[in-house]
């Protein structure tokens, strides 16, 4: 938080000091303090310091981020040039265009400015150092210009059109805002309360008073800085763009897809027709707003249709709070990183889950370069391998319980019933091995969350502001975007995750903390001597959508990353996981599986949408060494016919447990044994519900068959 009030207050500090020598350089009977001059001071030492940004390679970022390591001499060192500044600029423009065209510069300075930039953050949020110069030196340059080339009247406010602009303006504002903070982020987390760790009625409150500061700020800049033309301009186009993204988010967006970092695409036609509906919406709305003739009644028709909009989403919001079902605190708990890199001295079984690692994206792996597997020469490769789900909300609990989804079940009924009648864990645990699962907490079921060496439920959550401005507003705007801008606003669920942070939780969002852990803090013994083994069970981001990092464990932002080259960085972090238990002697004896919770499933048993999708079959990875396995050239690869319904009992034999209980193990499956596997497609309860059995090679489609029937397995 310093950094931005350090940051504004530099600037409204100068400001405030520019204005008081603006003041005293003008005669004595026009010698007045004017708010306005501390805004247009502030906005240009704003614009100098992100200047300054720029000329050192931070241009593209905002100037606020760009002062993440502020410390005291920040201010010695940005503060001496600004207070210099702030004594000569107000001398400069008076030398330079005098008091009166000083003061006429400064008005149309403002509303230019604040026309752009003013629109460019209700519509994309985030202003970089960059664009704001850019802004700034179009508003001076087309200032002058019209100071000194335009003879034509420019109204701006008055005393007696201050109730009619406040009146026009307010209901347009407060639509935008109503619609993109308060209503659908409201109504996003409502109908997902089970899946995000967000304290509601504490992200409601700073949702409101977020909106509540900008109804408040944009009300007096339009009021009070834009000239007539520009208000009834800004007004037109928020109007337009509010009234055409509800329409688009409650009547033409159609079927979407779970914002699980895989990008959703519509076709030319589709944009194509979607775009001629907007242009004839925002048409309307220009109508409205400049029509002549009925002015009264159009007006009216405007204020109508924002007062409507408004009153409909709050009641639905508040009938929403009424009926929503909110989690019990006293039973909420998280799964932390403690003992996240202890194993024992002689017995370990480590699974490591690398979300969304297909098998196609091996194979491309390996033909770049066969010898990346290298490091899993002692390993068994399934290159046969199907998940039994497609989602991660169904995947992890039946890795972790064995027991499978009801048809109709929501994902978190799932989960609740899974580890409520699986004992997959408590097997385990009654090898008197010690259980670290760490995934997200959503994952895992109360009726084994106390078995869990990492379990806690001292829970503090912080809610970061910032975050849940611009996350919560991408989501809005994604829904109200029309086709072809949607990915402009693009969001994943774990950017919406991310909104909180709980200090020491484990999360598998971001596999660079988990590299920085391993890097830093090595391996180590439990030296507790309570248990006779440890079971560890990881889940890392693999190659899930969005691509965050680089094989280097760099992060990487918006289009920079891929999916080969964050693939290939978490298999790299299990490669060093590897080589610490060979430093701590406990590898070889060791049994350790690396799997997918599924393969690709965006596009199963379909042609992909986009050439460098993986598309028609899901084929998770499959990694397993089995207690002082060996190989000289490896890893051996089996074309055994092998699902995620024998990893329970590979797990319960490596532990010395009955894997009988739970099937066959993988070692079990001859290669030469044709079965029938089953994959389950659905985003539970019932949505998009398809069950495939699969006969033969699960890397051919035509192995691939859809099972009749009403989804009982």
């Amino acid at each position: 938080m310093e950094k931005y009030i350090g940051v504004l207050a530099m600037c409204i500090a100068a400001g405030i000091l520019s204005a008081l020598v603006h003041m005293l350089l003008a005669d004595k009977e026009e010698r007045s303090f004017h708010i306005k001059n501390v805004y247009f001071y502030s906005v240009v030492f704003y614009g100098a310091m992100s200047l300054m940004k720029a000329a050192v390679g931070e241009g593209g970022k905002t100037l606020f981020s760009a002062f993440n390591d502020m410390e005291a001499l920040t201010y010695i060192h940005y503060g001496v040039p600004l207070i210099i500044m702030a004594l000569a600029l107000p001398i400069l423009i008076k030398l330079v265009l005098g008091f009166g065209k000083g003061q006429r510069f400064i008005g149309l300075f403002l509303s230019i400015f604040s026309f752009i930039i003013g629109l460019e953050f209700l519509l994309w949020g985030v202003i970089s150092s960059y664009n704001y110069i850019a802004v700034c030196i179009a508003a001076m340059l087309l200032s002058f210009g019209i100071l000194f080339f335009y003879k034509g009247e420019i109204r701006f406010f008055a005393k007696e059109n201050a109730k009619a602009r406040a009146a026009f303006i307010l209901p347009i504002l407060l639509l935008w805002i109503v619609i993109v903070l308060i209503f659908e982020p409201n109504q996003l987390l409502l109908n997902n309360l089970d899946e995000f760790s967000i304290p509601y009625f504490t992200f409601f409150g700073i949702m409101l008073a977020e909106g509540a500061a900008m109804a408040a700020v944009y009300t007096v800049i339009c009021v009070f800085v834009l000239s007539d033309r520009q208000l009834k301009l800004f007004g037109t186009i928020i109007f337009g763009i509010s009234a055409a993204g509800y329409i688009q988010g409650n009547f033409l967006n159609g079927e979407m897809l779970l914002m699980d970092g895989n990008v959703q695409t519509w076709s030319s036609v589709q944009k194509a027709i979607n775009g001629a509906a907007w242009i004839i919406m925002l048409a309307v709305a220009a109508y409205l707003n400049y029509n002549r003739r009925f002015k009264g009644i159009c007006r009216k028709i405007v204020s109508a249709v924002c007062v409507y909009i408004c009153l409909v989403q709050l009641l639905s919001l508040v009938f929403m709070i009424a009926s929503a079902k909110f989690p019990d605190e006293e039973n909420e708990f998280v799964l932390t990183t403690n003992h996240m890199l202890e194993l024992d001295d002689e017995n370990n079984v480590v699974v490591f889950v690398l979300d969304w690692f297909d098998r196609q994206i091996m194979d491309d792996i390996e033909e770049e370069n066969p010898d990346f597997t290298e490091a899993l020469k002692d390993f068994t490769e399934y290159t046969d391998t199907t998940s039994r789900y497609a989602f991660t909300a169904l995947s992890v609990p039946y890795l972790l319980t064995g027991v499978e989804w009801e048809y109709g079940m929501e994902a978190d009924e799932y989960c609740e019933y899974a580890y409520g009648n699986g004992n997959f864990l408590s097997d385990i645990e009654g090898q008197n091995y010690s259980l670290g699962v760490y995934t997200g907490s959503r994952h895992v079921g109360d009726a084994v969350k106390e078995k869990l060496i990492n379990y806690s439920n001292e829970i503090t959550r912080e809610i970061g502001i910032k975050k849940a401005f611009y996350v919560m507003s991408d989501t809005s705007k994604y829904k109200m975007a029309p086709f072809a801008a949607k990915q402009m606003y693009f969001y994943t669920t774990d950017d919406i995750a991310e909104i909180v942070v709980n200090s020491g939780e484990y999360t598998a969002n971001n596999d660079i903390v988990f590299y920085n852990e391993l890097s830093q803090n090595k391996l180590s013994i439990d030296e507790s001597g309570a248990y006779e083994g440890a079971f560890r069970f990881y889940h890392l981001k693999g190659a899930h959508p969005q691509f965050t990092m680089n094989e280097n464990f760099e992060e990487v932002e918006g289009d920079g990353g891929t999916q080969l080259s964050q693939s290939k960085g978490s298999l790299k972090i299990v490669y060093q996981y590897i080589d610490e238990m060979k430093k701590l002697g406990v590898y070889d004896n060791a049994t350790i599986i690396i799997t997918a919770d599924h393969g690709q499933n965006t596009n199963v048993m379909k042609e992909s949408a986009l050439d460098t999708d993986y598309d028609m079959t899901s084929t998770p990875i499959l990694f397993v060494k089995l207690p002082n396995e060996q190989h000289d050239d490896g890893p051996a690869k089996s074309s055994a016919q092998v699902s995620h319904t024998d990893f329970a009992a590979t797990v319960i034999n490596a532990v010395g447990g009955n894997p009988a209980e739970y099937g066959r193990t993988f070692a079990e499956i001859d290669e030469d044994e044709v079965r029938d596997r089953v994959f389950t497609y659905v985003v539970a309860p019932d949505k998009k519900y398809a069950r495939y059995v699969i006969t033969g090679d699960s890397n051919n489609p035509e192995a691939w068959r859809e099972a009749a029937g009403d989804g009982a397995d």
